[in-house]
């Protein structure tokens, strides 16, 4: 039985591809123009962007999973949100350094892109 679902999990994980595969290609880095507005929108797209495309991710894994591995879907969804509010709260604290200034927001954007790309592929690379 459990090799069974180890090897399930393998061939869930496989088949998960990203739909816009160039967001890893996409870094905030990028977003450093001169106009802090241009910034803000340019990491704002791609946070975006990010966002959905983990939600189909997440939502990808959790439909393969379906009744078969209810546990395993519970501790998913337990880890998202646990996960959900260490990003939050993580690139809260990094956007501290620059406390109220105008950079504060962007920073804390990006590293929320940075967060986001990498949760994306923690969950498609895994097999727990």
């Amino acid at each position: 039985m459990k090799m069974t679902l180890l090897f399930s999990f393998a061939l869930i994980f496989g088949q998960i591809h990203f739909a816009h595969a160039d967001i890893a290609a996409l870094p905030g880095d990028e977003c450093e123009s001169e106009s802090q507005m241009e910034n803000a929108e340019c990491v704002g797209l791609k946070l975006s962007i990010a966002n959905d495309e983990l939600i189909s991710v997440f939502s990808a894994l959790r439909s393969r999973l379906g009744s078969e591995a209810p546990e395993v879907d519970r501790r998913l969804v337990k880890s998202q949100q646990a996960w959900t509010a260490f990003r939050a709260a993580d690139c809260s604290l990094e956007g501290a350094e620059l406390l109220g200034g105008n950079g504060e927001s962007f920073r804390v954007r990006r590293c929320e892109l940075a967060k986001t790309q990498e949760r994306m592929l923690r969950l498609t690379e895994s097999a727990f």
